[in-house]
C-alpha cells in the first residue's frame, strides 16, 4: 500500500466520502491533461500515459471505468511531481454532492490558534497579512514535530510535497519572465511582500 492508498483509507475510514471522484498526479512538463470522451478505455489509458498525467481513483468502488485506471505514483519520492488534482470520473449533475469531508479530518485555524505558539501569536499586537494561514501553518508544523508519525493527521502529512516549485511565488526570475504583461507579476510581488513582512 502506498502513501496515497493509505491517505485514501484514511478519509474513508473516517467517514469521508469521495466516489465520483479521482485524484490526478500530473508530470510538470504537460501543460494539461488529456482526456476525450469519444475515446475508448484503451485509448484513454494511452492518452494519460503519453500526456504525462497518472490516475488513481480515489474511491475504489470497483465501477466500469476500473480498466482505465493507472497508479498515482510509482513511489519514488524524487520522481514524484507536485502538479496534482481532482477530477470527475463521470457526469455529476447539479445539486449532487460530490464529496463530504468530517470536521474531524480538518485542520483549523482554531486548531493553531489552541498550540502554545498560536496562542503567543494570537495574544500579541502583531498586524499579520494572512493570520488564517499563519495559524494553519503552525498548527502543521507544531503537530508534526510534536506528534511525528503518531499524529491523526500523518497519512495527509505524508503526501504533501516536498518543495512547492508549482507556485508562482517561488518561481524563478526566468519563469517569471513568461507572465511578462501579466497583472499576475504584480501580484506574485505583493503576496511575496507580504510573506516577508509577516515573517519580520
Amino acid at each position: 500500500m502506498d502513501k496515497y492508498e493509505r491517505f485514501e483509507g484514511w478519509l474513508r475510514e473516517n467517514g469521508a466520502r469521495f466516489e465520483q471522484l479521482e485524484l490526478r498526479e500530473y508530470d510538470c512538463d504537460t501543460a494539461k491533461p488529456s482526456s476525450s470522451s469519444s475515446s475508448t478505455s484503451s485509448d484513454r489509458n494511452v492518452s494519460a500515459s503519453s500526456s504525462g498525467e497518472e490516475k488513481k481513483e480515489m474511491a475504489g468502488s470497483g465501477e466500469e471505468d476500473d480498466d482505465r485506471r493507472v497508479p498515482l505514483s510509482s513511489g519514488d519520492d524524487e520522481d514524484e511531481s507536485e502538479m496534482r488534482g481532482v477530477h470527475a470520473r463521470r457526469h455529476i449533475p447539479p445539486n449532487t454532492v460530490c464529496m463530504s469531508v468530517p470536521r474531524r479530518c480538518l485542520i483549523t485555524v482554531e486548531m493553531g490558534q489552541a498550540t502554545p505558539i498560536g496562542q503567543a501569536i494570537y495574544n500579541s499586537d502583531l498586524d499579520l497579512d494572512a493570520p488564517k494561514h499563519i495559524y494553519l501553518m503552525i498548527y502543521i508544523l507544531w503537530d508534526r514535530k510534536v506528534n511525528g508519525k503518531n499524529s491523526f493527521f500523518a497519512p495527509y502529512y505524508d503526501i504533501l510535497p516536498r518543495t512547492l516549485q508549482n507556485m508562482p511565488i517561488f518561481w524563478s526570475e526566468s519563469e517569471l519572465g513568461e507572465l511578462e504583461g501579466s497583472y499576475l507579476l504584480h501580484q506574485i510581488a505583493d503576496r511575496n511582500q507580504a510573506i516577508t513582512e509577516d515573517y519580520q
